[in-house]
């Protein structure tokens, strides 16, 4: 049985406060491309490219990532490349600079396929220093950076899934 739990704005924000700190101790990056994997990775994508820019004057682009990892119908479905991921937007190689640190954001990784994948097909699309990061993970070797650990039985709901959360 899956225990819920609330994630407010105030926490997502504190959050990607912290994870920019540790961004910027970990990879001490000059310039920085945050692709946000769609689409909780975008909301991240955004505060975290705000937070390094106005905390220390980082010059930091985002762009974004699509990867459908599961069907209308709830199930997973399966990439012709072998993993369970649809691609759906990929960042063109002049987004992504090979010089600047790209960095892979979602807001959580329960099984690290998605983040896999996206920094695949980033080194595929040219970049050549690629780390990921999320602020809640079910186990700290999915990502380069994470924020929160969290159980695998419990489920998160974002500010953006309140509609859906009395569907679980």
């Amino acid at each position: 049985m899956m225990n819920g739990r609330r994630v407010g704005w105030e926490e997502l924000h504190q959050n990607v406060k912290d994870l920019a700190y540790k961004v910027v101790d970990s990879f001490k990056p000059a310039s920085i491309t945050i692709v946000g994997v769609a689409r909780g990775g975008w909301i991240v994508a955004a505060l975290l490219s705000y937070e390094l820019s106005h905390m220390f004057a980082i010059d930091a682009k985002v762009r974004s990532i699509g990867i459908k990892r599961y069907g209308d119908e709830g199930k997973p479905h399966k990439l012709p490349i072998g993993a369970n991921a649809e691609l759906y937007e990929i960042p063109t190689v002049e987004s992504v600079s090979p010089a600047c640190l790209t960095l892979v954001v979602d807001e959580i990784s329960a099984t690290g396929v998605t983040l896999d994948k996206a920094v695949k097909v980033l080194g595929f699309a040219g970049a050549t220093w690629v780390k990921s990061a999320v602020l809640y993970t079910t186990d700290d070797d999915f990502c380069d950076l994470s924020m929160e650990k969290i159980d695998r039985k419990t489920w998160l709901y974002f500010p953006w899934d309140a509609e859906k959360e009395d569907e679980r």
